[in-house]
């Protein structure tokens, strides 16, 4: 399903890139779309985001759809209330599409075969058609009212006005989340972004791994030139009025002709209703605390049509042609690359298979609390093997922060690593984040200096993953840069034998779910518990 919708999001964002700036940016920005690799990657998961985007991408469509002079009146409508109706689908698949209220509202305020009063009571039919269609496919959002909710306040200014406590359990999601993403409320797997800049670090990731540097270059590139061009357009009308700048006088100038044009500047009406969605949803979630690469798919899209459109209006054919082509190139290659990656089994299923073979039954294992733990149970050599062949423990170094990061936390959770055969972190959803941040964790953030550099008595027996590959170039993660770890010389011969180039930090939802690096260390020198503690530094 996942994959069936980001297919159709391609040909959506054809049918929309073809009616604002015409074929072959349509054609152009659907070929960005199918090479995108963050949009590869979703579509091999069942989550929220690939399903958002293809109704945000066909609510945008058919509210641009509706603004086309040519056609009858009746059939504008259709689109119209097409567009209500899956507005109302984008919000049941996740709240942040209820941004789309704002385009759906353009759209209905700049149709200039209506009065001004037929507008208003549009936009409340098409308000109320897209709560319909939200409540019919999400009923329980409506009718589940058995939670307690203790509603924030909304701030206005100096001013705080208090909201109701409500039962609905839809809310009290929606409060969680908020609360979550938002940074107000600590959850141990959001701290990874602690630290991390608003906005910047969105953009970096995309251009490190979602699209990658030539791609998402144009891309971001694409979104500023198609903002300045409306900024531009809007500032020459302004200077150019002969009565103040007000919604009516601009309503007035669209009522007149289907776009706004000052000199050589253009801008059409169907864009003003684009932007109304990327520009509010770019700002609200390229401000959150949390910035997993998937919250900006629902942007991607138009960024490629952007992109599209940019690069078909430069100048010069020739250099034209030579800029687009590479573009294409690299985005293939990459796109390639990373298909190439599930060629190979994953590596979860490797490590399994490896502890099975290389680790008696009853040793004792350690895995770690929020990560995955190993082995998954499997049909080995036509045997079924379970994880619990084994003794298995969980560790939990990512809770606990400050006054709890405490001596009594290390002490409790170095019995279990010392009691361990073997401990596995099957990713670096722990080393990845607790070292770097030594104020959480003043003396949690030690372990891993202190496991990885052999001084708690474990050396590496395992290592694997999977990168995006070829023609026997892998394009490699770096790491343990970012948390300032040093690089066991096991990881690091493994990678130095993996020829290619090393793209850097990586964003950690990235790489987790499909590639994770996966190190199995073995209990050799057997200290005991109270010998591991006197290495560590209490304040």
């Amino acid at each position: 399903l996942a994959a069936l919708f980001d297919v159709a999001t391609v040909v959506m964002i054809f049918f929309l890139g073809r009616r604002l700036f015409g074929p072959a940016a349509g054609l152009l920005s659907a070929a960005f779309l199918a090479l995108n690799v963050m949009h590869i990657q979703l579509s091999h998961f069942f989550a929220a985001d690939p399903f958002l985007t293809f109704f945000v991408v066909s609510a945008v469509t058919f509210m641009v759809l509706s603004l086309k002079r040519s056609q009858s009146q009746r059939r504008r409508l259709v689109f119209l209330l097409l567009a209500s109706i899956i507005v109302g689908l984008a919000v049941g698949s996740k709240f942040s599409a209820v941004l789309l209220l704002l385009p759906l509202s353009l759209t209905v305020l700049v149709n200039e075969d209506r009065s001004r009063k037929a507008r208003l009571i549009l936009l409340f039919a098409v308000f109320i058609i897209a709560l319909l269609a939200f409540a019919v496919t999400n009923p329980f959002a409506i009718l589940d009212w058995t939670c307690d909710v203790d509603s924030p306040a909304i701030g206005l200014g100096p001013l705080e006005i208090p909201l109701p406590d409500l039962s609905s359990c839809y809310i009290e999601n929606l409060v969680l989340q908020g609360t979550m993403v938002r940074g107000t409320r600590d959850v141990p797997f959001a701290r990874q972004y602690l630290g991390t800049n608003a906005y910047l670090y969105f953009v970096e990731m995309q251009m490190r791994w979602g699209m990658g540097y030539i791609l998402g270059l144009a891309a971001f590139i694409g979104f500023g030139w198609a903002v300045w061009r409306v900024i531009k357009v809007l500032y020459e009308w302004w200077k150019s009025r002969e009565r103040p700048l007000t919604l009516s006088t601009l309503n007035e100038t669209l009522e007149n002709s289907s776009e706004l044009s000052i000199g050589p500047y253009v801008v059409t009406r169907g864009e003003l209703v684009v932007l109304a969605w990327t520009v509010p949803f770019f700002i609200t979630t390229g401000a959150l605390m949390v910035k997993f690469m998937r919250y900006l798919e629902p942007l991607t899209p138009f960024l490629m049509l952007y992109a599209a459109a940019m690069l078909l209006s430069l100048p010069w054919r020739r250099l034209r042609r030579v800029i687009i082509g590479l573009v294409l190139i690299a985005a293939g290659v990459r796109a390639v690359s990373f298909v190439n990656m599930y060629n190979q089994p994953h590596p979860w299923t490797v490590a399994s298979s490896w502890i099975y073979e290389n680790i008696e039954p009853e040793s004792s294992i350690l895995n770690e609390v929020w990560d995955d733990p190993l082995p998954d149970s499997l049909e080995l050599d036509g045997e079924m093997r379970l994880r619990g062949e084994f003794g298995a423990n969980l560790v939990n170094w990512l809770s606990g922060v400050r006054e709890l990061d405490s001596k009594q936390k290390i002490e409790e959770n170095l019995a279990l690593v010392a009691g361990a055969d073997f401990v596995i972190l099957s990713s670096n959803r722990n080393y990845g984040v607790i070292p770097r941040l030594d104020d959480l964790y003043p003396v949690s953030s030690q372990y891993y200096h202190l496991l990885f550099d052999g001084r708690l008595g474990f050396e590496v027996a395992y290592v694997g993953t999977r990168t995006p590959n070829l023609f026997g170039f892998s394009y490699k993660p770096e790491t343990f840069s970012w948390p300032g770890t040093v690089t066991p010389k096991p990881v690091e011969d493994y990678f130095d034998d993996l020829p290619g180039l090393v793209g850097g930090r990586f964003d950690e939802s990235f790489t987790v779910y499909d590639q994770p690096l996966v190190i199995i260390l073995k209990n050799t020198g057997r200290l005991s518990a109270e010998e591991m503690a006197e290495l560590f530094e209490y304040s």
